[in-house]
């Protein structure tokens, strides 16, 4: 059974999926491979409120959407990666990518668009997220 929101999430929950098959092909360790996705968590936690700025400039369309796309070449990128060297430096847009898509900008565009509902539309995302965590027949139940 394939997972309803399958396609959420691609830059950040399947590197833990992907990394044994990763390593397993290059011959890189688990240790330097984690480090690389550790440089593009750095990376996010360092643009996060430049990115917050530009939301409040912009909106959260032209910042998620630039970022999706920029998202999409930094996975290629990551995916075509021909060293260690490439892989690691192949993430740190992908960072970038992070800081304008997931929770906090999702959550800025809800309040945005939502206004005085902005409560409901905001426990949405949580409560699906939840659901991911256990959903039948992936938590064992």
């Amino acid at each position: 059974m394939r997972h309803p929101d399958h396609q959420l999430g691609i830059v950040h929950y399947a590197f833990p999926v992907l990394d044994p098959q990763i390593t397993a092909s290059t011959g890189w360790s688990a240790t330097a491979t984690a480090a690389a996705f550790s440089g593009a968590l750095l990376v996010s936690a360092r643009t996060g409120i430049p990115v917050g700025r530009i939301l409040d400039r912009r909106g959260p369309r032209a910042v998620m959407t630039t970022a999706s796309v920029l998202g999409v070449a930094a996975v290629s990128a990551i995916a075509y990666a021909s060293g260690l060297a490439a892989f690691t430096a192949a993430w740190l847009p992908a960072g970038v990518t992070m800081a304008a898509t997931f929770y906090q900008p999702a959550f800025a565009a809800l309040t945005r668009w939502w206004g005085e509902d902005r409560v409901r539309a905001l426990s949405t995302p949580g409560t699906l997220a939840g659901r991911r965590c256990c959903w039948p027949g992936w938590c064992g139940a």
